[in-house]
């Protein structure tokens, strides 16, 4: 056998980064982010639809409130074979823009 080691890897994750400022209402804003989750989701295949096909894509979300003062928007994206920058790039741009205009096209 291997001599009794076992070995468990995570899975390959790129974290990609929204930072807001200047909102009035953090909480709120939180919760509407939380809100429109699906809606994120939808954005984000959108933006790179052959990477979700290729079973990748936006796998969690998770909003962080960061000294009373930023609202910051994580996006954890499986980018399969590929290093995943720039998709990891695209998905976090259109999801700030679509919160921003609360619009939910990918142009």
């Amino acid at each position: 056998m291997n001599g009794g080691i076992t070995v468990t890897t995570m899975p390959h994750r790129v974290t990609g980064e929204v930072v807001f400022d200047g909102l009035a209402d953090l909480a709120g804003a939180k919760a509407m982010i939380l809100a429109r989750e699906p809606e994120l989701f939808a954005v984000a295949e959108q933006a790179h639809p052959s990477i979700v096909r290729r079973g990748g894509g936006l796998k969690t979300i998770e909003v962080v409130i960061i000294a009373d003062r930023w609202l910051k928007l994580q996006l954890a994206v499986d980018p399969q074979a590929a290093m995943g920058a720039n998709i990891v790039n695209t998905i976090a741009r259109q999801s700030g823009i679509t919160l921003a205009s609360g619009s939910t096209r990918c142009p």
